[in-house]
């Protein structure tokens, strides 16, 4: 009946106006605490958001104008590069030997695997740091150069020709440090005509050619120089 509908409408109001009065009291007590819960609710909505939709690939797109900041992320990209490539597989061992001196001492036996940082090791210990007067070039860079030169190189600018040099350093390494005895078979080199092997180098040789080079042609003393500095960063790196 109409008593019913008119009671029930004024308890409805009077909820609100009760509702009502205990906001305003509340933003009159304490207005700043209030505005303060609100912010901090907005920003951290607002900074979920960024972290659930900016991925790490959309930050790398944000376009960087600061030739510092390019510098370092050229840095980052280089040493993720270096990361990749230290432990690519060079060779395996036979037998089980020992190498006694060096940078890296170790016991190596049968099964194990000699890496491109092993090879860098063995280059670096192998031939030392100084000054050829012929070609006014390190003794490590002379070597490099001489390959260059038998090869009929005069500049470097072929990602096949950096992986051809990886090839002869690690041939040279593989024979000199793991096998000095001509009987000696301690160490195995991959087949280096395979295409897995190969394969398995390009990521070196992309390496020198995009983070080191940046895909700019050298001349062949120029990159024997410059290469022989690569290959010692590979060796001291962890």
């Amino acid at each position: 009946d109409t008593t019913t509908v008119v009671f029930a409408v004024m308890t409805v109001c009077a909820i609100f106006i009760i509702l009502l009065s205990c906001v305003i009291y509340k933003c009159r007590a304490d207005p700043k605490a209030y505005l303060s819960d609100r912010y901090d609710s907005d920003v951290d909505s607002r900074s979920n958001y960024r972290d659930d939709t900016i991925s790490e690939e959309d930050q790398l797109m944000i376009p960087v104008d600061d030739e510092d900041t390019i510098a370092s992320l050229k840095q980052q990209i280089s040493q993720v590069g270096l990361a990749n490539v230290r432990y690519i597989e060079i060779a395996s061992v036979e037998k089980e030997f020992r190498l006694k001196d060096g940078m890296n001492p170790r016991e190596y036996v049968a099964g194990d695997i000699i890496t491109f940082r092993d090879i860098a090791i063995g280059f670096v210990d192998g031939v030392p740091d100084k000054m050829n007067e012929k070609t006014k070039l390190s003794k490590r860079a002379t070597v490099i150069y001489t390959f260059c030169e038998q090869m009929k190189w005069e500049s470097i600018a072929e990602l096949s020709q950096i992986i051809d040099v990886i090839v002869y350093i690690c041939k040279i390494v593989i024979r000199l440090r793991y096998n000095k005895k001509k009987s000696a078979h301690n160490a195995k080199m991959r087949d280096e005509k395979s295409v897995e092997f190969k394969n398995d180098l390009s990521p070196i040789a992309e390496w020198v050619w995009q983070a080191k080079m940046n895909e700019t042609q050298l001349t062949a003393k120029d990159f024997a120089n410059e290469f022989s500095l690569w290959i010692q960063e590979i060796a001291t790196s962890q």
